[in-house]
């Protein structure tokens, strides 16, 4: 197995096993090598789209669908209480677990507090939406920002007045249940040795057999700008 897959899976496992962000000393004592080694293989991680690290080099942000520090989309499962980086990383949670989990979040418009259950064929019937102010192309220009605007909804009515309030553009809205295959697609296979990020041409796809085949969902269209 290459280094940086066996650097991937022990970040990983142990956000699942702990729900808490692991640090580069104990990614290395897991291992057995040198914690710089570690070190620059986040690096590398970070380069393919699978980790975010703090401007310390070491302290990691995200590991998605994990997150290294509080937000508001919190999911229970096996009485661990785990971050999400955004409102698709939580369903995505439940998704690389892989077990009944229960998530907590909040309406973004009306501050509506939502607790979805989350079973292992996926959430329990709702008429909440997501909300995805960021087109996809340019999702890891600041995926920070992108993923602080991945956000629930409990209507179309909330999006609309949430966009109008702050003049942001109402992007497609996404039912619960294209999110759960949005998640359980990135997700399912994340604790598994064999798991990858989608590549462009399957992401269009991807989202195209979801029904959201608009330019926004396109990872290389230039419709929106640099």
């Amino acid at each position: 197995m290459e280094f940086d897959t066996q650097v991937k899976l022990a970040v990983y496992r142990h956000f699942a096993a702990t729900a808490a962000q692991p640090s580069a000393a104990a990614i290395a004592e897991r291992l057995g090598v040198d914690a710089p080694a570690v070190l620059e293989s986040f690096g590398q991680l970070r380069a393919q789209r699978l980790l975010v690290v703090e401007d310390d080099g070491e302290s990691i942000r995200m590991a998605p669908p994990f997150s290294g520090v509080p937000t508001q989309h919190v999911v229970e499962a096996d009485g661990l209480r785990y971050f999400a980086n955004c409102a698709w990383d939580a369903l995505g949670v439940a998704a690389a677990l892989q077990k009944p989990a229960v998530v907590h979040s909040r309406c973004e418009g009306s501050g509506e507090l939502l607790h979805l259950r989350v079973g292992r064929d996926g959430p329990e019937a709702s008429n909440w939406l997501f909300h995805c102010l960021v087109p996809a192309a340019q999702w890891w220009a600041d995926i920070v920002f992108t993923c602080a605007n991945m956000l629930f909804f409990r209507s179309e009515e909330q999006v609309r007045l949430w966009c109008a309030e702050r003049g942001f553009p109402v992007r497609p809205m996404v039912r619960l249940d294209q999110l759960w295959g949005m998640a359980t697609t990135w997700y399912g296979t994340r604790l598994q040795e064999n798991s990858r990020r989608p590549k462009p041409d399957e992401i269009r796809s991807i989202f195209a057999g979801l029904g959201l085949d608009d330019d926004f969902w396109d990872p290389l269209s230039d419709f929106f700008g640099s």
